[in-house]
């Protein structure tokens, strides 16, 4: 169990330090503070109002965007600890392969969950801050949404990333099935 940990710890460390999280934070908190910017917790839309109107804005899109980022970040994992070489050099170390890519599922799912949460709650914290009502209730299922649809494409990315033999390879497979899912996600709101 401790291998597992700290091959989760090791993995977002490294996922701090690379620019892809930067630009990942970047994009969800925008959207959030852009989404505030346009006032569109004044409008009403099919009974929405205040922060709820928000929120489901954001679910929205981030049903377009969070299934991109976590396939194209995550599909470079394995295949490319295999480009590297890592997998010779796990061998000399006392680390097993299961608590290894179990490690990395739990830190990369860390790693993705963790900013689009932040910006949900930075929405409600300044919500109260600004005196509109919370609707923790959506809040709340929201979140276990997010989390299950973080969860689902890191499962989704992990196993495209371990049957490709190169990355190249598996960021094409990680688009195509963005796409597919995409072309689904619009059929089903028809």
């Amino acid at each position: 169990m401790k291998h597992l940990w700290l091959t989760a710890k090791l993995d977002i460390v490294e996922s701090l330090r690379a620019r892809w999280f930067m630009i990942y934070t970047l994009v969800f908190g925008g959207i959030v503070a852009l989404l505030f910017a346009f006032g569109l917790t004044e409008s009403r839309v099919l009974g929405f109002i205040g922060l709820s109107r928000l929120l489901v804005t954001y679910i929205q899109l981030c049903m377009a965007i969070l299934p991109i980022f976590v396939l194209i970040s995550t599909v470079r994992s394995v295949a490319g600890d295999r480009e590297a070489g890592v997998f010779e050099y796990l061998l000399s170390l006392p680390v097993s392969l299961g608590a290894w890519f179990w490690g990395k599922l739990l830190g990369r799912y860390i790693v993705v969950f963790l900013p689009v949460f932040l910006a949900m709650l930075g929405a409600a914290l300044w919500s109260l801050v600004q005196d509109i009502e919370v609707p923790w209730n959506m809040f709340l299922y929201y979140t276990g949404l997010l989390a299950a649809m973080a969860w689902c494409f890191l499962g989704i990315a992990m196993l495209i990333s371990t049957l490709a033999r190169s990355t190249d390879v598996a960021q094409g497979a990680a688009f195509v099935v963005w796409l597919a899912m995409l072309l689904f996600l619009d059929l089903i709101l028809l």
